[in-house]
């Protein structure tokens, strides 16, 4: 060649027939048989028994719902509100809102009882105070000795103030865990 440029060794030499083809797969996307797009009959299987049992939790959950409304006193308005806001759908945003209703309604009502259990304390500790303040009043008037039964009511009153204590403690842990009223804004003809 006059520029210099030489060819390649390999330029020279023959090369096979099928060489230059492109093999019949080239360029193109080949798509697997159909049976490649199934899942094995185990999986499946596994799948549809997953969604059954999660179909029948969120039946469950509904139900415990319903149950705890019932049990707290839930007002209807509130009820009517959540029946159609997770009860209708079985998306997962609405499974999740669903479960989180159900744990705040547990908490709270774990949180009712410890505070009826210290106001039942309470009134049984006032009832026995009553009790035995009118015992002191009437060995007062038969002329007995109320020295044991005042020191026990000293005892009784000890108690008595913790058990208030306690009461409140409750009571304040309680209405924490309640809704609060929401503030809403009118103008003079009663629009928002």
């Amino acid at each position: 060649t006059s520029t210099g440029r030489r060819r390649p060794a390999s330029a020279g030499k023959r090369r096979p027939a099928s060489a230059g083809r492109r093999p019949s797969s080239a360029g193109r996307r080949v798509r697997p048989s159909s049976a490649g797009h199934r899942r094995p009959a185990s999986l499946r299987a596994a799948d549809s028994a997953s969604t059954a049992k999660g179909k029948q939790k969120l039946e469950a959950t509904r139900l415990r719902v319903a149950e705890l409304w019932e049990e707290l006193h839930i007002p209807e308005r509130e009820r009517q509100y959540y029946k159609r806001k997770y009860f209708s759908s079985d998306d997962t945003g609405s499974v999740d809102n669903l479960m989180r209703l159900s744990d705040a309604l547990e908490e709270h009502r774990s949180k009712t009882l410890q505070m009826l259990k210290c106001v039942d304390l309470r009134e049984s500790q006032l009832q026995r105070l009553k009790d035995l303040s009118e015992s002191i009043v009437q060995s007062s008037i038969s002329g007995e000795k109320t020295v044991g039964m005042v020191g026990e009511m000293s005892n009784l009153l000890d108690s008595l103030n913790l058990a208030t204590f306690s009461c409140c403690e409750a009571i304040t842990e309680w209405r924490r865990g309640l809704c609060q009223p929401q503030v809403r804004t009118c103008d003079m003809h009663g629009h928002q």
